[in-house]
């Protein structure tokens, strides 16, 4: 981002359109947002009950602004057969946007990760670091981690010739001979992202497996490993995924199947609540107007020691 507001002759250097875009072949720019939105009004109304709720809130406004971008806009780029120098301000903003999201989203995922790994470890602990507005502090550290990431790395910009994200704007008609387009912390970030996903998930296992030899394990909590799960193995499998097509050339039905991937990063969350989170999705449901009589629907509890911890929770 440092090249577009102060490097402004190396910005024209790199992501100069001085070549006719029409000399790109047509024939190569080929032509769950909604699912979300009620979890995230869902996931507003219950930001005071834990520490976990903040930060799935916190993720889930970063997932709702990117996927008009990963979703929306990708779409529409894609029927146009945009490649960057159609639109290259917006292109460059809109990978600006996305690239940010990407490394605050995926951080917060790991947050969020140490988050559960600590209470399923000890609730007082748990208490000490989250409680309060600890996790409001505790969220400003993958804002800003992203934003010093994208002010000092190039973003992705899409194409109509892969269908995809790339760090090269100019992808499938002038090669990256010199590598002036070459990042090393996206891939170094997102190798970063899988190790440590894989780490704590181990963990939680094992924790969650020496607890249920002192206390029977209810169905939320059941309910609450599955949803960890598929949403880790959807981040780490794009993150891994995109670290291997950052140095090894890869065909385009890969790099389609790495675009959805990252799409799902961003809307599986959301499908995940509503179809295994009790609570949100009942009062998602509540929040279009459906009514469930007289039955309240809230977070299971357990306690140790005056401490209350949320069961139906990711």
């Amino acid at each position: 981002m440092e090249l577009l507001i102060f490097q402004k002759e190396k910005f024209d250097e790199l992501y100069n359109c001085t070549y006719e875009i029409e000399s790109v072949p047509i024939e190569k720019r080929r032509h769950v947002l909604l699912a979300y939105l009620p979890c995230l009004f869902a996931l507003r109304d219950q930001w005071a009950r834990s520490s976990c709720y903040k930060i799935m809130f916190y993720v889930a406004i970063l997932d709702v602004i990117v996927l008009w971008i990963t979703g929306f806009a990708t779409g529409v780029f894609v029927v146009m057969g945009t490649v960057y120098c159609s639109m290259p301000t917006l292109m460059y903003v809109l990978g600006t946007i996305a690239s940010a999201i990407w490394y605050a989203e995926t951080f917060a995922a790991v947050l969020l990760a140490v988050n559960r790994c600590v209470e399923m470890a000890h609730l007082g602990l748990m208490e000490h670091l989250f409680g309060g507005n600890r996790a409001g502090i505790w969220l400003a550290v993958p804002s800003i981690y992203a934003l010093v990431m994208i002010t000092f790395t190039k973003p992705v910009m899409f194409t109509g010739i892969y269908c995809s994200w790339f760090f090269n704007p100019h992808i499938g008609y002038i090669e990256d001979v010199k590598g002036n387009f070459e990042t090393l912390a996206h891939p170094v970030h997102n190798s970063l992202l899988l190790l440590s996903i894989i780490t704590l998930y181990v963990i939680f296992v094992v924790l969650l497996i020496s607890r249920r030899r002192v206390e029977n394990q209810s169905k939320s909590q059941r309910m609450l490993f599955l949803q960890v799960f598929i949403i880790s193995a959807v981040n780490a499998s794009t993150a891994a995924l995109y670290a291997y097509m950052q140095f090894v050339h890869s065909n385009e039905t890969l790099m389609v199947i790495a675009q959805i991937g990252w799409l799902s990063c961003h809307g599986v969350p959301g499908l995940t609540y509503l179809t295994m989170n009790k609570t949100i999705r009942h009062e998602s449901l509540r929040k279009l107007g459906f009514k469930f009589g007289h039955k309240i629907y809230s977070l299971g509890t357990h306690s140790r020691g005056g401490i209350s911890a949320p069961h139906d929770v990711l």
